[in-house]
């Protein structure tokens, strides 16, 4: 019993894990991008287009991670399975939703880098 507990515990620190890193990116990229609008027409606005290169930068790093997220995710599973079957337990921690959301993320973070990169491309013409 104590063996499903510990891998309960690895699954739920593994989502604890990017659930923070996905609340953490929506925080300071919505604050940079309020930041950014309100001040678009002020007398800055000539450095200011670099904030979209610093989001952009910061959007394509996290996707990575996320990426190399999820084929640790992948081998985790494999490891988790062998070891259910190993100690004939009933079950294994399903790991689907930790990838699929490593994979929803990590699209909608490149997304969103592209736009960045757009969006600077266009205030610089």
């Amino acid at each position: 019993m104590a063996e499903i507990h510990c891998l309960c515990d690895l699954y739920r620190h593994y989502i604890d894990l990017v659930w923070k890193v996905a609340i953490w990116y929506y925080t300071a990229s919505g604050v940079s991008f309020a930041y950014f609008l309100a001040h678009l027409n002020g007398s800055q606005r000539r450095y200011l287009p670099l904030l979209l290169l610093f989001l952009g930068a910061i959007s394509i790093g996290v996707s990575l991670i996320y990426v190399r997220a999820i084929s640790s995710v992948n081998e985790m599973e494999r490891w988790l399975e062998h070891i259910a079957v190993s100690l004939h337990l009933p079950g294994r921690p399903h790991v689907e939703f930790l990838r699929s959301f490593c994979r929803f993320s990590s699209l909608s973070l490149f997304l969103i880098a592209a736009s960045c990169f757009s969006f600077f491309g266009y205030l610089r013409s």
